[in-house]
């Protein structure tokens, strides 16, 4: 049961800093007590060079949120975060994360009943860490595990798409959002306008065409700003009406990145064509870092995908 002290409310504008920071103090526990970082770093985590690189992400999910709740202390300061969106009636929950001082005393599961309520969407979708204690609860709302998801580790270079795919850069503006978001609700089963909207103004963009009709599309490289933390930059979200094409589609934005740059793409192990194809044709190399992909339905065709990166959202 959660102590009376801490209250939980509706996310108001000027929490969005102090939501950030609680954020990243939450996830480098998590890395810590998995081994990835040392009691230093999750002590003091990064916050305003990694803000530099996910600061429009965080910006873009806090305005266009349809759940957005804090859990604060009885001195105002805030000691959990949880936000969700809400696309083509589908809700995904991109933010769940609790003071590791206070965690496993009731403030997650209030926190998951606001922001993740049953009967709010058709569908239901989170990117999860292994966190048991996270997933314990996720597992009671609704969803369960589809898939797990792995970062693949590439390098920009000129390779050739083996394939009969004719590729266009997308300008950005609503009929760049359109052809995509047709391409979505066959692979995802919703459409995400929003997102790719912001997408198209973050990073280059690629139809691919056969006999000119839409067959898929790629957002490739998004090089991360000055000064940000060192995290390599990342590409995706790229999906395709069949799986045998999703090769081409890698292989494109490999072969239009700049010559020479690491990037990441996550890639759910239901794509085995995709693991298969970066793994022993592209030499990719996995990172240690492992998400779970839980749905409370079967309609997304993981098999066909590669996921947003960052991965706040699918």
């Amino acid at each position: 049961m959660m102590t009376k002290a801490i209250s939980l409310r509706e996310a108001r504008a000027g929490d969005l800093s102090a939501a950030y920071a609680l954020f990243r103090r939450s996830i480098y526990d998590y890395l810590f007590r998995v081994g990835f970082v040392d009691e230093a770093a999750a002590r003091n985590p990064p916050v305003e060079s990694s803000w530099k690189r996910q600061g429009r992400w965080i910006t873009h999910l806090w305005g266009t949120a349809a759940e957005n709740w804090v859990a604060e202390d009885a001195g105002g300061g805030l000691v959990g975060w949880a936000l969700s969106v809400l696309r083509d009636g589908h809700l995904e929950l991109s933010m769940f994360f609790v003071e590791p001082g206070v965690q496993s005393g009731g403030i997650g599961r209030a926190l998951l009943a606001r922001a993740f309520p049953d009967g709010r969407a058709r569908g239901k979708s989170i990117v999860a860490t292994q966190d048991e204690r996270a997933l314990s609860l996720y597992l009671r709302s609704g969803v369960h595990h589809r898939t797990t998801s792995l970062d693949v580790k590439l390098v920009a270079g000129p390779v050739v798409p083996a394939t009969d795919l004719v590729f266009e850069r997308l300008a950005p503006g609503p009929a760049a959002v359109s052809a995509i978001g047709a391409l979505e609700r066959e692979v995802l089963g919703f459409r995400r306008d929003e997102d790719i909207g912001f997408l198209l103004g973050m990073r280059p963009a690629f139809l691919a065409r056969r006999g000119g009709r839409p067959a898929g599309y790629a957002f490739g490289i998004q090089p991360n700003p000055p000064d940000a933390d060192d995290f390599e930059p990342t590409a995706g979200p790229m999906a395709a009406l069949d799986p045998a094409d999703i090769p081409a589609l890698i292989d494109h934005v490999t072969r239009e990145g700049p010559e020479g740059q690491g990037f990441f793409v996550t890639v759910p192990m239901a794509n085995r064509v995709a693991l298969d194809h970066l793994l022993r044709a592209r030499g990719g190399r996995l990172d240690p870092f492992y998400l779970m992909i839980l749905c409370s339905d079967d309609a997304a065709r993981f098999d066909r995908c590669i996921h947003t990166s960052p991965s706040f959202i699918l």
